[in-house]
C-alpha cells in the first residue's frame, strides 16, 4: 500500500511541477472598475411599415381571453401571437 501511494504522490508532485513551469499571463488586480470604451454594435433589422400587416382590430366585447384575443389577431392579421405563462397567470386570477 505504502508503494502505491509513493507512487501517486510522485505523479501529483510531476503534475504540479509541470503547472508551475508552464507559463501564463500576468494577473492585474485593479481598484477601479474596468470599461470598455469600444461602442457595442447596434443590430438594425430594417423593419418598416411595409413588413407590418395592414390589419386593425377591434375587440368591443367584454370577458374576453388574452388566449382568445391572440387567436383573434391570428385569424385577422396572419401574426402569431404567444403569452407568456406568467401573463396568462395574471389573466386567469
Amino acid at each position: 500500500m505504502s508503494r502505491k501511494a509513493q507512487a501517486s504522490g510522485d505523479i501529483a508532485r510531476g503534475h504540479v511541477s509541470e503547472q508551475m513551469r508552464s507559463s501564463q499571463g500576468a494577473l492585474v488586480w485593479m481598484d477601479k472598475p474596468w470599461v470598455n470604451l469600444k461602442p457595442v454594435p447596434t443590430v438594425s433589422r430594417g423593419a418598416s411599415q411595409e413588413t407590418f400587416p395592414d390589419c386593425q382590430i377591434t375587440l368591443a366585447r367584454d370577458g374576453l381571453t388574452l388566449p382568445e384575443i391572440g387567436e383573434r389577431i391570428t385569424a385577422l392579421c396572419g401574426v402569431r401571437v404567444i403569452f407568456s405563462p406568467d401573463a396568462l397567470a395574471v389573466g386567469q386570477s
